[in-house]
């Protein structure tokens, strides 16, 4: 149940259509499965066997054998896993299409990067010295034995160092490049895909000896601006600052106010707000668990308010409420007013009272696009940013893929799978807009 409290576009009747679907928001089944359960950010399944549990596709297509632990885990755009084993020394890596990549003969895998992924292998100490507690409640304890390196490119791995406990203390990568801390010598060294050294006593682990292409920054008169891997100028200085780049946009500032460029150094939302927030609720991605762009909309503070602009800098929700009262989703945020009423703040400057539900939740990978609600049975539903219901509460749990265009109901442990098909309403030409009550 839903009341529009500013409705910005057209009033839209439901399509009575053979799917799930409301005027933006269509759904159409894909598969049935049972015991069947995303693998966190990922469109893959977790599929349970004879043996233990396996990979699958989203039609229920096994990727690997079920011979593995629950466990799986994506991680910088592959999936570390573990046999089930009694072998501490279990773990391993596979490429999203189910091959391994890495040999499940670890006892931990770290990841790096999209490139780079360590192989631990460990061996029994004691208390007095030791890198790694049990993994059960036996309390032993493990030195790290030898370190093995990958580089994982284009689906593939390829071990292409192995070092002692005594050559390895810390690392870090960045693009094609890692850089090796030596435990004896405290020496920091970089190495490239082939593990050829290429640069050597660096200050800090986190330096970046090598330029990794793309754009940099420079400083001209007290400005920064950016400039390629040739130095070529792509964006003058005329910036006081220019931050880190999330997923393809930076914000920049000049001395009084804040605004957004892209990976061109093109301005996309204009240096007119107090700042930019990042959002948390977005698709997947193997680089970066947040982002500026949440599906064509960036939100913005003024004056401690928070609002909404969009892909042309164009504001579509000017700041009203303060950015303390609103959980940002992405592009919706949510405010619970003195009365303890949930609406939802869509980006487009619709604002839904929601009523009639026990609990209203941002849905992870939605973009702030889509909640799940709850009503007093414990049962969940599905509605959209406009308070439009999707799946009604008959289900024991909802939940999206990793890149937010599937979306997977589940009761009594049988799975349905549904593809979203969003189709925005048209724009509202200022004459249409209106305050519009819906019971």
């Amino acid at each position: 149940m839903r009341k529009k409290i500013l409705c910005v576009g057209m009033i839209s009747s439901m399509l009575c259509l053979p799917l799930i679907a409301n005027a933006e928001t269509t759904l159409i089944k894909t598969n049935s499965l049972e015991y069947s359960y995303w693998i966190s950010d990922t469109n893959l399944l977790r599929v349970e066997g004879d043996s233990g549990y396996g990979i699958a596709a989203m039609d229920g297509t096994l990727l690997t054998e079920s011979i593995y632990t629950r466990s799986f885990n994506y991680s910088k755009g592959y999936i570390c896993g573990a046999e089930k084993s009694d072998d501490l020394h279990s773990h391993g890596v596979f490429a999203l299409d189910g091959t391994i990549v890495i040999p499940f003969e670890y006892a931990d895998i770290k990841a790096l990067n999209e490139h780079w992924f360590l192989g631990i292998v460990v061996e029994k100490s004691t208390a007095d010295q030791y890198d790694y507690t049990s993994w059960s409640s036996n309390n032993d304890y493990y030195l790290i034995k030898t370190v093995d390196v990958y580089y994982l490119e284009d689906g593939k791995g390829t071990k292409v160092s192995s070092l002692t406990r005594d050559h390895y203390i810390d690392s870090y990568a960045f693009g094609p490049y890692i850089n090796i801390q030596d435990r004896t010598t405290n020496v920091i060294s970089t190495y490239d895909a082939q593990f050829t050294q290429v640069a050597t006593d660096l200050k800090y682990i986190f330096s970046e000896s090598v330029e990794i292409g793309g754009l940099s920054t420079f400083r001209f008169n007290g400005q920064y601006g950016l400039q390629d891997a040739e130095g070529n100028e792509v964006m003058p200085a005329s910036y006081s600052i220019i931050y880190d780049f999330y997923r393809g946009y930076a914000k920049v500032s000049t001395e009084v106010k804040t605004g957004l460029i892209d990976e061109e150094g093109t301005l996309i939302v204009p240096t007119e707000y107090d700042d930019i927030e990042l959002s948390y609720y977005l698709p997947s991605s193997p680089t970066s668990s947040s982002g500026y762009n949440a599906n064509g909309y960036f939100a913005v503070i003024q004056d401690g308010k928070l609002g909404f602009v969009d892909e042309t800098g164009t504001l579509t929700c000017a700041p009203k409420y303060s950015e303390n009262v609103l959980e940002l989703t992405g592009a919706s945020a949510v405010l619970t007013d003195l009365e303890g009423n949930t609406i939802i703040v869509a980006a487009d400057g619709v604002e839904t009272m929601i009523e009639g539900y026990e609990r209203v939740s941002a849905m992870y990978y939605g973009s702030g696009m889509y909640y799940t609600v709850r009503n007093a049975d414990y049962q969940y539903g599905m509605i959209d940013w406009h308070g439009n219901e999707i799946l009604p509460c008959q289900y024991d749990d909802i939940s999206l893929s990793g890149d937010g265009k599937y979306v997977m109901a589940t009761t009594n442990y049988d799975n349905d799978i549904y593809q979203i098909v969003y189709t925005p309403d048209e724009p509202a030409t200022p004459s249409e807009a209106s305050e519009t009550e819906v019971p």
